[in-house]
């Protein structure tokens, strides 16, 4: 996989993406859903690392041990999160959007903060640390 370049400031140095510049373009209430998944993730995943990709448009979580978990890919009327390894966890809340073709990763759909706050949002979310630690 080839990675893009990052952009470049006056004087050479690249400007590092971050979680805010990533969604700084996006309408405020993609934003607070952004912001209430990244709470959560914090207090349900403190382990956590979060980094910017700017070339997806995303923030990935990756477990120190498991590596990448899981990213939050801000949309223009919602926030998706990609569960890298989806496919392969349960689903009994019934949160992801069909499979589409997808055979490893899975997503699912947040439209309101109201949905980010759901309890089967936070059970996937652990569902998938402990998967990816197996």
């Amino acid at each position: 996989m080839t990675k893009r370049p990052a952009k470049k400031k006056a004087g050479g140095k690249a400007k590092p993406a971050t979680p805010e510049k990533i969604l700084a373009p996006f309408p405020p209430q993609v934003r607070r859903i952004a912001e209430e998944v990244r709470s959560i993730v914090r207090h349900t995943f403190p382990t956590a690392t979060e980094t910017a990709y700017a070339g997806w448009r995303g923030i990935g979580f990756k477990d120190p041990q498991a590596g990448y978990v899981f990213g939050l890919f801000p949309q223009q009327d919602h926030v998706r999160l990609f569960f890298e390894r989806g496919g392969e966890l349960e689903d009994p809340d019934g949160v992801f959007a069909p499979a589409d073709g997808l055979k490893q990763g899975r997503y699912l759909e947040l439209r309101t903060v109201i949905d980010a706050k759901r309890p089967a949002i936070r059970r996937m979310i652990i569902r998938a640390v402990v998967h990816q630690w197996m």
